[in-house]
């Protein structure tokens, strides 16, 4: 976006707001931040109507490498020694403390299959059809 087309979005706005004096600060304020390039939301009370205007947004990368290796200590340990559903797999990462939906759970536990770290065996239970999974025997 080049500089007209912002001066014209400002301008549209600023119509939309009949023109405040209010809007003025609030914007100039926004658009400080953006090009400071703070964290930090910009606040603004109007009308007993809390408005939150944030600024730049950041790139925040997702780690992986905590879930990932807390998975191989469970298959180093004992909890992998009895078959394990994905609802058993993921309530005890959340004992543990990592919160991960059910549908990126396999994203960890495939690898380890294929590399022979478990092994995973379809079964049949009142709902459906769902993958144990359970230590390979090391030999």
């Amino acid at each position: 976006m080049n500089e007209e087309e912002i001066i014209q979005k400002v301008k549209v706005a600023e119509r939309i707001a009949n023109n405040s004096e209010e809007f003025k600060k609030i914007a100039f304020r926004v658009i400080l931040s953006y090009l400071l390039g703070t964290a930090e939301p910009v606040v603004k009370v109007i009308n007993s109507k809390k408005i939150w205007l944030r600024g730049r947004k950041r790139n925040y990368r997702k780690t992986t490498t905590d879930c990932a290796s807390k998975i191989d200590e469970l298959i180093n340990g004992t909890f992998f020694d009895s078959p394990k559903t994905n609802k058993e797999i993921i309530d005890k990462l959340r004992l543990i403390g990592y919160n991960m939906s059910p549908t990126s759970l396999p994203s960890y536990l495939i690898p380890r299959v294929q590399s022979g770290k478990l092994t995973r065996k379809k079964t049949q239970t009142p709902s459906g059809e769902v993958f144990d999974y359970t230590k390979a025997d090391r030999k």
